[in-house]
């Protein structure tokens, strides 16, 4: 009889939120304190920058399983910073978040990678939502690959045997 222990891997139970490291790239610096501390109040670590360059900058030198965007920004727009990261392979989820009404502004960057759009002003609870989907949907794309490998690894096994 084949042992299939290795099969009765602990589920992950990822969680939401807590300890997620957040990137928040805002010109507005009193709206990215009031988003740090609201983000931090829910167990999130934050940073924020003032900028499209200073984003590129630090999404260089740290990870942040996501960032929150905004699109109109003086120095560089967030739709250049969002083609940086696609362009270099950054691996950090980016949800828009966005004082732009423009509706084909907002299908643009989600057909361009981004994994929502939030409009400015948003209430507490949206952002939260919109957070916690992100992250869920970032869980379950890493626990599939990890059952995929899985898989590979048991087929693999039984050819040999």
């Amino acid at each position: 009889m084949m042992d299939i222990g290795h099969f009765k891997k602990a589920p992950n139970n990822h969680s939401t939120t807590e300890n997620t490291k957040i990137l928040i790239v805002d010109d507005d610096l009193a709206m990215a304190k009031s988003l740090q501390g609201v983000l931090s109040l829910n167990g999130m670590s934050t940073h924020s920058v003032a900028g499209g360059y200073a984003a590129i900058e630090e999404l260089k030198k740290n990870h942040y399983e996501l960032t929150l965007l905004d699109l109109n920004m003086p120095d560089m727009d967030g739709e250049k910073v969002l083609e940086h990261i696609n362009k270099n392979n950054i691996e950090t989820s980016v949800i828009i978040v966005s004082g732009e009404s423009e509706i084909k502004k907002a299908i643009t960057v989600l057909k361009n990678g981004a994994k929502d759009f939030i409009r400015k002003p948003y209430s507490t609870d949206e952002l939260l939502f919109s957070i916690r989907n992100v992250l869920e949907k970032i869980h379950l794309e890493q626990d599939n690959k990890e059952m995929v490998e899985m898989l590979e690894e048991s087929e693999a096994l039984h050819r040999f045997i």
